[in-house]
């Protein structure tokens, strides 16, 4: 990238750029209009990833493009592979991979169709059906597959399994859930596109931390208060955190600290009254998961049974054994 800040790191591109602009300059005794038109992926007012000031300050208009919605990725994606023989992918998996991919640029999903392409050559298949997709979507994101043994899976499955019945009890359909691991961890449930959804109020975030807390419940519920504590609950314990944390700093939803907006530094009595706060919602929010396993473990059961079998479900198979 020729246009970035120059920091004085990469002395070509910097020096590349110098010549760029002093041309650019020349562009003024000209007397005949020059239309100059500059696509980048850099933002213009980040910290990081961002253009030269001197570069922004010659062109007279800039134009954001937003990353394509739920109906434009599903529309891009019916567009590349419609009419080639070599994709025989149903219109369910595209309408499920269109709506999981949020925040995924049009080039990101046309590096998966190309990743499936490869994936089809090297297997030597005569062509890509909607698992071959899946394959290709998912490790594209996530990485490779890792093997585990029965046991490792069914508790994985009861553990995405408890966020899934949770989140369907708090009034949002999961679109997604896998026990296939990858990566750094060992599965996960994706909630719904909520792409166009403006504001959230005091309930559905509380709903939030209580699926987010839903895969500990789960364990608890059927391993016990000692077994059923594991690590694999430390990225939900984070996301909970950062939502009874915004509840108590951001939004003003919290009785005991009021409208005001603060956060407290972890050596003032501010934080640690914060962090009681926070506690006690998360506390709250664990006995309502708990209640909710506890109420409904046919479903967990049903969706543990279907994971261990199909490694993945999709919306419209979570709505049938959920109800």
């Amino acid at each position: 990238v020729i246009a970035k800040s120059r920091d004085g790191a990469e002395s070509v591109s910097s020096d590349v750029l110098t010549a760029l602009l002093t041309e650019l300059d020349g562009f003024k005794e000209n007397k005949k209009p020059i239309f100059l038109l500059a696509a980048t992926n850099y933002s213009i007012n980040s910290t990081t990833k961002c253009l030269d000031p001197a570069i922004v300050r010659r062109f007279d208009r800039s134009i954001n493009v937003d990353l394509p919605t739920k109906a434009e990725r599903e529309q891009y994606i019916t567009m590349k592979i419609k009419g080639k023989k070599l994709f025989k992918v149903s219109k369910t998996q595209i309408e499920n991979i269109s709506q999981r991919a949020i925040g995924m640029s049009l080039a990101e999903l046309e590096a998966i169709i190309e990743m499936s392409l490869r994936n089809a050559i090297r297997l030597e298949k005569d062509f890509i059906d909607d698992a071959d997709f899946e394959e290709a979507f998912e490790s594209y994101n996530n990485g490779e597959v890792k093997k585990w043994d029965l046991k490792t899976l069914e508790r994985t499955a009861r553990h995405e399994a408890g966020h899934a019945v949770v989140c369907a009890a708090c009034g949002e359909m999961p679109s997604y859930i896998t026990i296939v691991s990858r990566g750094d961890f060992g599965g996960y449930m994706q909630h719904a596109n909520e792409e166009d959804k403006f504001g959230y109020t005091k309930k559905e975030l509380l709903g939030k931390i209580a699926t987010a807390l839903g895969g500990r419940a789960a364990e608890l519920v059927y391993y016990g208060k000692d077994d059923g504590l594991t690590t694999g609950a430390s990225g939900d314990l984070r996301s909970a955190t950062y939502y009874a944390k915004n509840i108590i700093c951001t939004y003003g939803m919290s009785e005991e600290f009021g409208l005001s907006t603060l956060y407290g530094d972890e050596n003032t009595a501010v934080y640690t009254e914060l962090r009681l706060e926070v506690n006690k919602i998360l506390n709250e929010q664990l006995q309502v998961a708990i209640k909710i396993i506890e109420d409904n473990k046919a479903k967990v059961d049903k969706l543990v049974k279907t994971l261990l079998e199909k490694n993945n479900l999709k919306e419209n198979e979570i709505k049938e054994i959920l109800g």
